[in-house]
């Protein structure tokens, strides 16, 4: 389960405007899915999100995630990011839930 500090931070993150968004993938080289975001703004969980998905390669770290975000929900914010969902959006629906 995130802590509020984390959630906190990973909205924070998403409203920036620092990150390009991508679907598909956390990273791609040139931008991050909301998912990606996450494992950057909430750096002391140590999850770099070239090593955590990499288009279905590698999924080192995935369970971690899953377990902080939880897996329906983490689906849910993967689906409206790969639907073109901005940032901002998803923002908001991380801090209504």
């Amino acid at each position: 389960m995130l802590s509020k500090e984390q959630e906190d931070k990973w909205i924070t993150a998403l409203r920036s405007g620092e990150y390009k968004q991508t679907t598909g993938r956390l990273f791609s080289g040139k931008g991050y899915c909301c998912i990606g975001v996450f494992c950057k703004a909430v750096e002391e969980l140590n999850l770099p999100p070239t090593s955590v998905y990499d288009g279905g390669k590698n999924e080192l770290h995935y369970d971690r995630i899953r377990k902080l975000i939880g897996q329906e929900f983490m689906s849910e914010l993967i689906d409206m990011n790969d639907e073109g969902y901005s940032f901002h959006d998803i923002a908001e629906k991380i801090e209504s839930e």
